[in-house]
């Protein structure tokens, strides 16, 4: 018995779909990335009461995606001179601990965001527990902050590749200086209360989770050695 022939997708059809899935102007991906600048509390307050925007965890992933393609395509055109931590030298650190460590980061780097966002929930939900938001508030904030920032900094890792090592820390600085400030405005528009009292408690949480994150990126290394029987 012949059977009919099943429909089949071309691979054009099928990149147009890929892309689709997560960069669809439907579904409000560009009317989210404007708002974050506009005003992110309607955004995250949006998105909880009407699923109006573009979905948070989504648009992490794509943040994330879209720089860890850029650094691998970084790697690729730069080949063995590509570092994702040029600020850190052979002057500083025993050159062997230097190429683990180099190592552990440069496996690390795709992670890193996804990471991020557990220190700044948790420090997020501690800080302003008293303004009575649940944990999953939570969670949406700080993944809309965070992939508000992969976006505007994912070509951080490429451009401190490409200046020396005393530039590369200002260039970090000032990355660390935007995140603060793209954190700090996020809180100040979701959180309804004193200005004065959340802005010093966002400062609070942005410091303690980039205190926690680098001790997550310090036990990591130490996991890292044991695993990989390194002597440093």
């Amino acid at each position: 018995m012949n059977q009919s022939p099943k429909p089949e997708l071309s691979v054009w059809d099928f990149i147009k779909e890929f892309f689709k899935a997560f960069i669809d102007v439907e579904s409000g991906f560009l009317a989210t990335f404007k708002m974050m600048f506009i005003n992110p509390g309607a955004v995250i307050d949006g998105y909880i009461s009407e699923r109006k925007y573009y979905p948070p965890f989504r648009y992490l992933a794509l943040s994330v995606a879209i720089e860890t393609s850029l650094i691998g395509l970084a790697k690729w055109v730069l080949s063995n001179s590509f570092s994702p931590m040029p600020m850190f030298s052979s002057d500083q650190f025993p050159p062997e601990a230097l190429k683990y460590f180099a190592n552990y980061f440069n496996d690390i780097v795709p992670y890193v965001d996804f990471l991020y966002i557990i220190p700044m929930t948790a420090c997020s939900y501690l800080f302003f527990y008293t303004y009575r938001v649940g944990l999953v508030s939570h969670l949406i904030l700080n993944g809309y902050t965070l992939a508000q920032v992969t976006f505007i900094t994912f070509p951080n890792y490429l451009v401190m590749s490409l200046l020396p090592t005393k530039l590369a820390m200002y260039f970090l600085m000032l990355i660390y200086l935007i995140w603060t400030v793209i954190g700090i405005r996020s809180y100040l528009s979701f959180f309804s209360g004193k200005p004065k009292l959340t802005f010093i408690l966002a400062v609070l949480t942005l410091v303690a989770a980039i205190i926690i994150y680098y001790v997550m990126i310090g036990i990591g290394f130490g996991i890292y050695i044991v695993l990989h029987g390194a002597k440093v």
